[in-house]
C-alpha cells in the first residue's frame, strides 16, 4: 500500500488502514496511541522501558502468519519481501484486530485472569450490580469486582470489557493471603495481583529504591520485600513515593486514605509546591474532599511521577488543626482574635510610621509569582524600600555566581534531559529527600542508558550514591578543592571542547593560567580522594555526551564557591548550551525560581537577607513583613513549623533570627500556622493553604505552571496577593487594582520580558506549562538555554579564575 512520503527524521506506519506519521524509533503502540487506535496493554507503563511480558499488545503484518509485540517493535520501515531488490525498505502496514490477533490476545488474557477473581468480571451484569446485591453466581463476597477498591479504575476491568472475554476457561485459586496494611500510606492485597511486575520495575528502574522484587518461583511469584520485611521498616528501603501504587493496574496495591470513596465527581490539575520540580498533579474530588492525588502522566516536569509529599502529604496543611483562620493581633503578650478591618488598619498604621529604609520585607520559598509580585510592588514602591530578599535567595548564593558567568542563575535544562545522560555529576544534599523526581531522572538515566554517575559528597551520604559508578566521599567542606582538581586534569589532559571555548568563552587564559599551579597530590591529601580517582571523574565527564551536572543546594556548604567551579566546568568542556547537556541547580523550596525572576530579591548584597538583619540589630530598620512558611519536611506525618523551620535553615540563622526579631518596633507575619516568626509578630494574618490558592509557581527549569485551588479557603483566610493588595489600598495607594490572581499575572507580563508571552489562558490551554523566555504569544518557550548564544551583554560566557 502506497504511503505518503514523511518529513526528516519522521516515518509512516498504515495502522488498521489508518497512516500514522511518527518520530524515526518510535514502537507501533505509541504510533497507534498517538492516531487514537487502541491496543490493550497489561505489563506496559509509559513511565518503564517496554519489555513485552504480557503479549496482550499483539498486532499482525498485513499480509502475514506473524504477531508482533507492538510495544517494543519499532514503527520503522523493515525490507521490503522478494522479490524486491536487497535492501530496499518498506513502511509496514499492521492490524490491531484481525480474528487471529483478537483470539491470541482472548488466550492470553484467559491465563492472566487465572492470577485474579475473575466471575465478575466475565458476567454481563458487572455494571448493573452494587456491593449489597445477591450475586446469582454465587462470587464470594472478597471476590467482587463491586466491593473491590479500584471498582471501575482498574484496567484489567476495562481491558476484558473491550476484549470482548466472556468466559475464562481456568479456574482462580483464592490465595487467601492476609492483605498487608503495615505501610502508613497504602495496602497491599496479592490476592488481587496478575505479576505483571510493573511495580517492582518502576520502583527498581525509576525511583531506585530496590524495596520489592519478585519472591517465590512458577504460579507462587508475586512481589514482596527482602526477608518480608513490612515497608514501613526503614530496613526494607521503601521510600514511600507511591510510584508502585500509580502503577498497579489492579486493587493489589491502594491508598488507604479514602479506600472505598469510589470515583471522583471532578478532578483539578495542579501543581506540588513541596520543593522546585514543580510537579503536576490531578486531585481527585469529591464534592469538597480530596479522594486521592495522583501524578499526571503528561505533566512536563515529572511525567507521572512524584514523591510522599506529593503524592499522600499535599493535604496536611489544609488539614492542620492549629491553622490560623482569623487574624490576630498582639496585645501584651497574647495573641487576640480581630476583623480584617481592624488588622489590616493596626498594619497600615504601622507601616505608614516605619516606612522608607527603615521598612523590609522577607519572603519564604511558598509564595506565588502573583505573590512576590505584589510584595516587591508594596515594598518598592508603596514602602519606597529597596529591603527585600527570600530565604531560598539567603540560602542559596550559588544562582548569583552562574549568572556572573552566563548570565542569568538558572537550571539550563529541562529535568527529563538528565536521564538522556551519559555521564552525570552530582553534588550537593540529599537529592531522593529534597527533590525526589530528580533522583528518578538520574535513575533512569543509570539504568536505561548505562550512564556514569559520580557522586561527590562530603556532608553528606546521599541515597542516590547506592547508583553511583564513582562514589566519591570526600574530606568535610573540600568540595572545591576536587573540583579544581578536576578542571586540572581536563585542562592538562586536553579533555576541553576547544571548538566551543573559541567560540562561546571568554578569560579562558586566566582560569587555564589559574589551573597550571595546582598539584593533584595536594588536592588528594585535602579531599581524601587518590589522583586515580580524581583523574577518572575528570574523564569520564569531560569525554561522554551528552552529560549533566546536577547541584542540590546544600546551605551548610559554600554553595556560591561551589556553582561557580561547576559552571567553570561545564563551560570549559561544552557540558552547557549545547544540546541535552546541561547544568541543574535545585534551590530549596516550591517557588524558588519563580520569586527570583519576579523581583522578590535584593538588586544588591545592601539590601540581602543578612543585610536586613543587619539592619535589624542596629537600629535602622524597624519594621518587618515576613510572609509565607517554610516548606514541609521530609518526615511522613504534619510537623510544626518551628520543627520545619529549623529542618530549613541553618543553626545559626535560626538562632539569629529568634535573637533579632524581637529588636523590631513592629512585625506583622502572613502565615498559616504557628511558627517562632508569629510567636513574635505583633500581628498575624492568616493566609490560604496550596491547596486553596489560585495562581502560577515557575519550577527549577524555568516551566511556568498553573497552580489552581482544589479547596475553598478555610475560615477567614485570604491568599498572600489579596492579603497585599488590601494593605497597599489601606495605606492610599491605587496601583492594586487587581480582582484576581489572573489579573495579577497580566501585570506580570506586562513587566518581565521574560514572561511576556504568558497568560492564564494560555497556561490553560497549554497545560503542561511553557518554559521562559517567553518573548511573545506566538514563541513556544524555551526548554534549552543557551543554545545560540548565553545572556550576557557580549553573548560569551565568562568562566571564573581560582
Amino acid at each position: 500500500m502506497t504511503t505518503t512520503e514523511a518529513p526528516p527524521n519522521m516515518i509512516t506506519i498504515m495502522i488498521d488502514n489508518q497512516e500514522v506519521t511518527v518520530p524515526r524509533g518510535t514502537t507501533i503502540l505509541e504510533a497507534a496511541k498517538s492516531a487514537g487506535i487502541y491496543i490493550p496493554t497489561l505489563c506496559w507503563d509509559p513511565k518503564l522501558k517496554a519489555y513485552g511480558a504480557c503479549r496482550m499488545c499483539v498486532v499482525q503484518p498485513e499480509g502475514r502468519r506473524q504477531f508482533l509485540a507492538s510495544c517494543v517493535t519499532p514503527a520503522d520501515p523493515v525490507p521490503a519481501p522478494p522479490p524486491a531488490e536487497r535492501g530496499t525498505m518498506v513502511s509496514q502496514s499492521v492490524r490491531t484486530n484481525t480474528p487471529e490477533v483478537v483470539d491470541l490476545r482472548k488466550g492470553v488474557l484467559g491465563l492472566l485472569m487465572s492470577e485474579h477473581p475473575h466471575g465478575c468480571l466475565t458476567c454481563d451484569r458487572i455494571t448493573h450490580c452494587g456491593p449489597t446485591d445477591i450475586c446469582l453466581r454465587n462470587v464470594s463476597v472478597t471476590d467482587r469486582c463491586v466491593v473491590c477498591p479500584q471498582n471501575q479504575r482498574c484496567e484489567l476491568q476495562a481491558v476484558v470489557e473491550i476484549t470482548g472475554v466472556d468466559e475464562s476457561i481456568y479456574d482462580y485459586g483464592y490465595r487467601a493471603l492476609p492483605i498487608r496494611d503495615e505501610d502508613p500510606f497504602f495496602d497491599r492485597d496479592y490476592n488481587l495481583c496478575i505479576a505483571c511486575v510493573r511495580c517492582v520495575r518502576v520502583c527498581n528502574e525509576v525511583v531506585g529504591a530496590d524495596a520489592i522484587s519478585m519472591v517465590q518461583r512458577g504460579d507462587r511469584v508475586l512481589p514482596g520485600t527482602p526477608f518480608d520485611l513490612p515497608l514501613s521498616d526503614a530496613a526494607s528501603g521503601c521510600i514511600h513515593c507511591g510510584a508502585c501504587v500509580d502503577a498497579c493496574p489492579v486493587g493489589a496495591l491502594t491508598e488507604k486514605d479514602n479506600k472505598w470513596a469510589g470515583l471522583p465527581s471532578h478532578t483539578v490539575t495542579t501543581v506540588c509546591d513541596q520543593c522546585e520540580i514543580g510537579c503536576q498533579l490531578t486531585v481527585e474530588m469529591q464534592g469538597e474532599k480530596v479522594l486521592r492525588v495522583v501524578p499526571d502522566l503528561d505533566g512536563g516536569a515529572n511525567g507521572g511521577l512524584a514523591c510522599v509529599k506529593g503524592k499522600f502529604q499535599l493535604t496536611d496543611s489544609t488539614r492542620r488543626e492549629d491553622r490560623f483562620l482569623v487574624p490576630l493581633i498582639r496585645q501584651n503578650t497574647s495573641a487576640n482574635p480581630s476583623s480584617w478591618d481592624v488588622a489590616l488598619g493596626f498594619i497600615s498604621d504601622a507601616l505608614t510610621k516605619n516606612n522608607g529604609e527603615k521598612f523590609a520585607l522577607i519572603t519564604t520559598g511558598t509564595s506565588s509569582n502573583e505573590d512576590a509580585y505584589l510584595l516587591q510592588k508594596l515594598a518598592r514602591q508603596v514602602q519606597g524600600s529597596n529591603n527585600i530578599d527570600n530565604v531560598p535567595r539567603a540560602l542559596s548564593p550559588a544562582i548569583n555566581e552562574m549568572a556572573n558567568a552566563v548570565g542569568i542563575g538558572v537550571s539550563t535544562n529541562e529535568i527529563k534531559d538528565i536521564s538522556k545522560s551519559k555521564s552525570i555529576l552530582f553534588m550537593g544534599a540529599d537529592l531522593n529527600s529534597t527533590h525526589p523526581v530528580a533522583a528518578y531522572q538520574i535513575h533512569k538515566a543509570v539504568n536505561y542508558v548505562d550512564a556514569d554517575l559520580i557522586s561527590v559528597t562530603s556532608t553528606t551520604y546521599p541515597e542516590i550514591s547506592r547508583a553511583a559508578t564513582q562514589n566519591l566521599q570526600l574530606n568535610n567542606g573540600t568540595e572545591l578543592a576536587f573540583l579544581r582538581g578536576m578542571l586540572k586534569v581536563v585542562f592538562d589532559e586536553d579533555l576541553i571542547d576547544q571548538e566551543f571555548i573559541e567560540k562561546r568563552v571568554e578569560n579562558i587564559q586566566s582560569l587555564r593560567e589559574s589551573v597550571a599551579s595546582i598539584k593533584l597530590d595536594v588536592v588528594s591529601s585535602e579531599t581524601g580522594i587518590s589522583v586515580d580517582l580524581i583523574q577518572k571523574a575528570a574523564r569520564s565527564y569531560a569525554s561522554s555526551t551528552p552529560s549533566s551536572i546536577v547541584y542540590a543546594v546544600d546551605p551548610s556548604s559554600d554553595s556560591k564557591g561551589i556553582a561557580a567551579m561547576l559552571t567553570n566546568l561545564a563551560l570549559v568542556t561544552g557540558g552547557v548550551g549545547n544540546g541535552s547537556s546541561g547544568v541543574h541547580i535545585f534551590l530549596p523550596q516550591g517557588n524558588s525560581q519563580g520569586i527570583q525572576d519576579i523581583g522578590a530579591a535584593p538588586r544588591d548584597t545592601e539590601n540581602d537577607f543578612e543585610a536586613i538583619l543587619d539592619g535589624i540589630e542596629s537600629g535602622n530598620i524597624t519594621s518587618l513583613l515576613w510572609v509565607g512558611d517554610l516548606s514541609t519536611s521530609t518526615s511522613f506525618t504534619p510537623t510544626s513549623l518551628e520543627d520545619r523551620v529549623e529542618q530549613e535553615l541553618p543553626d545559626a540563622m535560626i538562632t539569629r533570627l529568634k535573637n533579632t526579631l524581637p529588636k523590631l518596633e513592629f512585625l506583622a507575619a502572613v502565615s498559616l500556622a504557628p511558627s517562632i516568626i508569629s510567636e513574635l509578630a505583633d500581628v498575624v494574618l492568616p493566609t490560604t493553604s496550596f491547596m486553596e490558592r489560585d495562581g502560577t509557581y515557575t519550577n527549577s527549569e524555568r516551566r511556568v505552571q498553573r497552580i489552581r485551588a482544589s479547596l475553598q479557603p478555610a475560615g477567614e483566610t485570604k491568599p498572600v496577593w489579596e492579603i497585599v493588595k488590601e494593605i497597599a489600598t489601606n495605606m492610599g495607594s491605587a496601583e492594586f487594582d487587581y480582582s484576581s490572581a489572573s489579573s495579577v499575572f497580566d501585570d506580570i507580563a506586562n513587566n518581565v520580558e521574560t514572561y511576556k508571552g504568558l497568560s492564564f489562558e494560555r497556561l490553560d490551554s497549554e497545560f503542561t506549562g511553557v518554559q521562559w523566555p517567553v518573548p511573545d504569544t506566538d514563541h513556544p518557550g524555551t526548554p534549552t538555554l543557551h543554545n545560540d548564544k548565553f545572556s550576557t551583554a557580549s553573548g560569551l560566557a565568562r568562566v571564573t579564575s581560582i
